[in-house]
């Protein structure tokens, strides 16, 4: 839990809180904006797996693509000579 959130949960359930909106402050009730902060907290959760996931999935075909890459250039003696010409 933030702290953020911990804080919210100390303050009596009528506190009206300000929460941010672009470049302002509006009024709104606790419950209101700390379902908005459950809100996003989860939904962020949701994207930062999907993000670790995506990045598996990149690094192995990485892998895959240098293994290949590899396997091209030592079956072929004319991409093995070029390239050591070079």
């Amino acid at each position: 839990m933030s702290r953020r959130a911990q804080e919210l949960l100390e303050l009596p359930d009528e506190t009206v809180v300000y929460k941010a909106l672009g470049r302002a402050f509006v009024m709104a009730p606790k419950t209101q904006v700390q379902s908005e902060m459950k809100a996003t907290s989860t939904r962020l959760a949701e994207e930062m797996e999907k993000g670790a996931a995506s990045k598996e999935y990149l690094k192995r075909a990485q892998t895959d693509i240098e293994n290949n890459m590899k396997e091209l250039i030592e079956g072929s003696s004319y991409l093995k000579a070029k390239l050591m010409s070079k």
